[in-house]
Order: structure tokens, then C-alpha cells, then sequence
């Protein structure tokens, strides 16, 4: 069961990371902006669409249980992530202003949006997520968009098992 969804996984984890990269390259912060949880939610829930699908035609004759397309799914994702975060430590290498990037973009936005801000939460939280932006680090950045990724895939895995799942004919 697990040893085909190795290609899906590895296919999943090029796509983000190469989505993540464009992004970057075209002016987005992909830290920052929401789209890229969407493209994420797309992404691996075509990997583990096919990768649960693949299962169920060709190694299981028709039949798919729920906990093996949780399972599936599972494995998919969590391995697309493994390889995203490799990606993200070698990015954070090569391009040594990607975190100072990041620093500048969430606090532009989040001054962008001082008054509301100081309004919904108060002045006192509002000094506070200015000083942890400040605090941010490559291994606290790299764990978020990690959780954020992580949270797609637990999202989208139940969903698709149970549209897939079927009953043995007999």
C-alpha cells in the first residue's frame, strides 16, 4: 500500500516547492500570503486523490476502506512535507535574505493594518506580535508554513477517503 504512494509524494513535494519558489520569484512572500495555502490545498489534494485512487483501481481490486485511504493519504503528504522542508533549509541557505524578506513584509503589513489591529486586540498585543516578528527565526518560520502544510493535508485527507472509499462487492 505504501510503497506506490512514493511517487505521488515525491511528485506532491516538487510541486510545492517549486510553487514556493515562483511565488517568491514573482514578487509574493510566500510566507505571508494566503494564496499559497490554497495552491497547497490543491496540490496535495490532487496527489492524494490520485495516489488513494491508483490504490484502489490497481492493488485492491475496486475496494478502498477508509483507514487505507487515510492511511494513503497520510503517507503522501506527510512525505511531500518531509521534502518541502529540506527545500525550504536549502533555501534559507543559498538566499540569506529570505528571512530578513519575511520580517519586512509582516511588519509593513502588519503597520498596514495598525489602527485595526490596536481596535480587535489592544495596544499591549499589538507591541507584542510587532516584537515577535522581530524574534522570528529561520527554524520558527520554516515550523509554521510547515504546521500550515501539515494542517492541509489533515484537512483534505478525511474528505477524499471518504469520497473514494467503497464496499467489497460480493
Amino acid at each position: 500500500m505504501i510503497r506506490g504512494t512514493f511517487k505521488f509524494s515525491l511528485a506532491a513535494g516538487v510541486f510545492i516547492c517549486t510553487l514556493f519558489a515562483l511565488s517568491g520569484r514573482m514578487g509574493s512572500n510566500p510566507f505571508t500570503d494566503i494564496n499559497q495555502l490554497f495552491f497547497d490545498l490543491i496540490l496535495l489534494g490532487v496527489f492524494i486523490f490520485f495516489s488513494i485512487n491508483e490504490f484502489k483501481k490497481y492493488t485492491n481490486g475496486g475496494v478502498l476502506h477508509f483507514w487505507q485511504g487515510m492511511t494513503i493519504g497520510f503517507f503522501v503528504y506527510t512525505l511531500a512535507i518531509a521534502l518541502f522542508i529540506a527545500f525550504l533549509y536549502l533555501y534559507f541557505y543559498f538566499d540569506g535574505n529570505l528571512l530578513d524578506d519575511y520580517k519586512a513584509t509582516a511588519m509593513a503589513y502588519l503597520q498596514q493594518r495598525a489602527d485595526l489591529y490596536k481596535e480587535q486586540f489592544g495596544e499591549a498585543q499589538y507591541l507584542a506580535q510587532e516584537e515577535a516578528i522581530r524574534q522570528t527565526t529561520t527554524n520558527h518560520l520554516i515550523l509554521v508554513t510547515s504546521v500550515k502544510k501539515i494542517l492541509v493535508g489533515l484537512f483534505i485527507t478525511p474528505v477524499l477517503s471518504i469520497l473514494l472509499r467503497s464496499k467489497p462487492k460480493n
